[in-house]
């Protein structure tokens, strides 16, 4: 595995639900954290969710994550 110690974050911010539809949005912020060779790796940034309800449970149909920043490690270069 090569990095058994990530950690992914979602930080919601905003959900909005159309029941006639049965889709929600989800925007929120999200930090992803993990541990590279020359130090910690951190990237920072704001997504935003698609999810729809089937059979009465909702599943995440898709989710686009925006990278904002990293710091840490050289893989942020």
């Amino acid at each position: 595995m090569r990095r058994p110690d990530v950690i992914l974050t979602h930080h919601p911010n905003r959900v909005v639900v159309n029941e006639d539809w049965d889709v929600a949005s989800e925007q929120g912020d999200w930090i992803e954290r993990w541990t590279e060779k020359d130090g910690v790796t951190e990237l920072r940034g704001t997504y935003l969710t698609m999810w729809k309800r089937d059979g009465g449970h909702w599943r995440e149909y898709s989710e686009t994550i925006v990278p904002e920043t990293c710091t840490g490690s050289s893989y942020c270069h």
